[in-house]
């Protein structure tokens, strides 16, 4: 377990565990989480990215939260706030759309530069963005045995090709395990 040696590199890791934890949620979506998108152990949210789209069967994407995510709710903001308060104390309600977006980008910005730096430390690939997060807990809920459906489900997609995409060269990676196996029957 990699121990951050700088406030930047501790909060850029928990923010990706913050972000791996709930399902890969994106920057944008975990910072504008409300109060009252939080209740009784569930985190309940329709993405930013198809908030805007013209599809008439948004449905919300519901998660739980988890002692880890409890404790980086706790340590970035007051997840006890009013209804219509932000979780996190990156954004406030009186932020118009530009400002919330130009700090959406600034958080983002930071936690990629602390990544890359423990990403170096740690001899992983650079560009190591907070989109790891998400295709990391994508492929990790698969390897556990989640379905295909279930993981688009919890990322939101609507359509199981966006899902399947996230995975290409996966399968074959587990046929040839899976042909290395049966050879040693």
């Amino acid at each position: 377990m990699y121990d951050p040696v700088s406030e930047g590199e501790s909060f850029a890791k928990d923010l990706w565990f913050a972000s791996f934890y709930l399902s890969g949620i994106n920057v944008s979506d975990l910072l504008k989480l409300k109060v009252k998108d939080y209740n009784q152990g569930m985190i309940s949210f329709i993405r930013t990215k198809t908030q805007g789209s013209r599809r008439s069967d948004l449905s919300p994407i519901i998660l739980p939260v988890n002692e880890i995510i409890l404790k980086f709710f706790n340590r970035y903001g007051n997840p006890e706030g009013a209804p219509n308060d932000f979780i996190l104390s990156f954004l406030s309600p009186e932020m118009n759309g530009k400002q919330i977006h130009d700090k959406v980008h600034g958080v983002n910005k930071r936690a990629r530069k602390h990544m890359n730096r423990i990403a170096l430390k740690l001899d992983l690939p650079e560009n190591l963005s907070m989109q790891w997060a998400r295709h990391t807990y994508a492929k990790q809920a698969i390897n556990l045995g989640q379905t295909m459906e279930f993981v688009g489900n919890s990322l939101g997609h609507s359509d199981i090709k966006t899902t399947q995409a996230y995975f290409s060269g996966f399968e074959s990676k587990q046929r040839i395990k899976l042909q290395e196996s049966l050879v040693k029957i």
